[in-house]
């Protein structure tokens, strides 16, 4: 584990299987780590085992991250076995598997941890209610790279291949707006916190500030918009406009 201001290790885990996939928690206090076809929660100062969770069968499952959510309650570990496990991150308890038609290789929470946003092969994004571990709706599209939710979770948002970002009404998902930021992929998405602004990442290294104030503006205006927005890009530690 490193400190990311000084670049310093902070501490070294000797852990007896191999590692394929690890998330930190929000309070930075815990660290969950895939190994040996369990996770297993360890504490950030003491270096000591504090929860493990078998999750399956190891000769059968490939798992390909581990994903804390928000409010540090549960955690996903996904597999390209196109399931995903849900735990309990408090107790180590494995409420469930989210069992997919697709392998399942990233996902992300809302920030209340009740949905969960996958994606994986076939370029499919579906959102999961965590509540009854159903999924909710999916949305196809491809090469989906970026997806964020919503300070509020009522909305989600997807970046592609094609440099076109996508916003989404979470609870029906339902298609909102759509803009052309750019013909390079989308590699991040990000809402402020009040959910007016999208902040837009591409592969070159842009990142474009879009206006998704829906209150103010209707999709087509906001596909206009984006279209015209500043671009910026990170130089010797400055942003300039592009």
């Amino acid at each position: 584990m490193l400190d990311t201001t000084t670049g310093a290790v902070v501490r070294q885990l000797a852990l007896p299987e191999p590692t394929w996939a690890g998330a930190i928690s929000p309070d930075g206090s815990l660290l969950a780590l895939e190994a040996g076809d369990a996770v297993t929660q360890v504490g950030v100062v003491t270096g000591k085992q504090i929860t493990r969770t078998p999750l399956g069968d190891p000769d059968h499952h490939l798992y390909t991250e581990v994903t804390l959510d928000p409010t540090g309650r549960k955690l996903v570990v996904s597999s390209n076995d196109r399931f995903a496990s849900l735990v309990e991150a408090t107790t180590g308890k494995l409420l469930g598997k989210l069992v997919s038609t697709r392998p399942i290789t990233t996902s992300a929470f809302s920030p209340d941890g009740n949905w969960l946003l996958t994606w994986g092969e076939g370029n499919t994004v579906q959102l999961w209610d965590l509540r009854d571990r159903q999924v909710k709706g999916a949305v196809d599209r491809a090469a989906f790279e970026a997806f964020a939710f919503s300070a509020d979770g009522e909305r989600f948002a997807t970046g592609s291949e094609d440099g076109l970002v996508q916003i989404y009404d979470t609870r029906s998902v339902q298609l909102i707006a759509r803009m052309q930021v750019s013909r390079r992929t989308v590699t991040h998405v990000e809402f402020s916190a009040d959910g007016t602004r999208l902040v837009v990442r591409t592969e070159a290294g842009i990142a474009t500030l879009l206006d998704v104030a829906l209150d103010r503006h209707s999709p087509a205006e906001l596909a206009a918009l984006a279209a015209h927005h500043t671009r910026w890009k990170l130089r010797d530690g400055v942003l300039v406009q592009r």
